[in-house]
């Protein structure tokens, strides 16, 4: 192996750990779906909506769940009547 594939290798080698370094606080976390959720501190609009839907006490159980969000950057906005529906915590 020449020194100069090796370079290349090591480059990218500390390009993906700076890329994937800042993901593991977010796959490292415990709790439950409303827990992780509300740390985060940028899915508002998915806590409004399991509220609104009255999940709130089976999110809060022990699972297992997968739930893929949109941040609430990426999320539009919720109308009234979704809002003003169901339980409000």
């Amino acid at each position: 192996m020449s020194r100069y594939s090796l370079a290349v290798k090591m480059v990218v080698l500390a390009l993906l750990v700076a890329l994937v370094a800042p993901l593991a606080g977010v796959f490292a976390q415990t709790g439950t779906v409303l827990e992780v959720a509300a740390a985060q501190g940028n899915f508002t609009t998915l806590l409004a909506l399991i509220d609104a839907a009255g999940l709130t006490d089976t999110l809060n159980g022990a699972g297992p769940f997968t739930v893929l969000p949109p941040t609430d950057e990426a999320s539009p906005p919720l109308p009234q009547i979704v809002t003003d529906y169901g339980p409000q915590s």
